[in-house]
C-alpha cells in the first residue's frame, strides 16, 4: 500500500522548468512590451492571464494581442505574420515604440493511457525579444504532466508558473516593476 501511494504521488504531477536571461539587457528600464497573439481558444487563456497579471503592475505598459493584431492589419503585415511572426512583431514593436515583445507557444495534449486513465501534458515556451535587434532577451520553458489533473487545470498551473517567471524577467528589465502584489491581488 505504501508503494502504491508513493507511485500515485509521483505520477500525479511532474514538472519541469527552465528560464534563461541575457544579462546584457538587465536594468534597461523597458516601458512598453507587446504580447503576440496565440491561435486557439485554449491558448488565448494564456495571453489573457498574462494581461491580467502583468498589465496591472508598475511602469511597464503591455500591449494586448488584440491591439497587436489590429496594428498588424493596419500595417498590412498579415501575410508576413503568417510566414515569419518574429519579423512582423519586430515591425509592429518599432511602429508602437515598444522595447520588446513576448512570443509564446502553447502545447496541450490529453492521451488515453489506460482504459479510464488519461495523461495530460501542457507546456508553454515563452521568448522575450528585443525590438531593436530581435535578440532573445529571455527564454522560459515550463511543462507539466499529470495522470490525475485534466488539461484545463493543468494549463492554469503552467500559466501561473510561466507568469511568475515573466515577473522575474520584467523585474530585471525594469527595476521599478513590482514583484509584490498588494492586498487586493494587484
Amino acid at each position: 500500500m505504501k508503494y502504491l501511494i508513493t507511485f500515485i504521488a509521483l505520477c500525479t504531477l511532474t514538472a519541469c522548468t527552465s528560464i534563461k536571461f541575457n544579462a546584457n539587457f538587465e536594468g534597461q528600464n523597458w516601458d512598453v512590451v507587446l504580447i503576440a497573439p496565440i491561435d486557439g481558444n485554449t491558448h488565448s487563456y494564456v495571453t489573457d492571464q498574462y494581461i491580467h497579471e502583468l498589465a496591472t503592475r508598475g511602469p511597464i505598459k503591455f500591449i494586448t494581442p488584440r491591439q497587436v493584431m489590429s496594428t498588424i492589419e493596419h500595417l498590412a503585415l498579415q501575410e508576413q505574420y503568417n510566414k515569419d511572426p518574429i519579423l512582423a512583431m519586430e515591425q509592429v514593436a518599432k511602429h508602437l515604440n515598444a522595447n520588446g515583445f513576448i512570443v509564446s507557444d502553447v502545447f496541450v495534449k490529453e492521451d488515453n493511457v489506460l482504459q479510464e486513465s488519461y495523461l495530460s501534458h501542457v507546456s508553454i515556451r515563452t521568448i522575450v525579444y528585443s525590438a531593436n535587434n530581435v535578440n532573445v532577451v529571455s527564454s522560459s520553458f515550463f511543462e507539466r504532466q499529470s495522470y490525475i489533473v485534466s488539461e484545463q487545470p493543468l494549463l492554469g498551473r503552467v500559466t501561473k508558473d510561466t507568469i511568475e517567471e515573466l515577473e522575474l524577467i520584467f523585474s530585471k528589465l525594469n527595476p521599478n516593476f513590482s514583484l509584490e502584489k498588494n492586498w487586493f491581488g494587484f
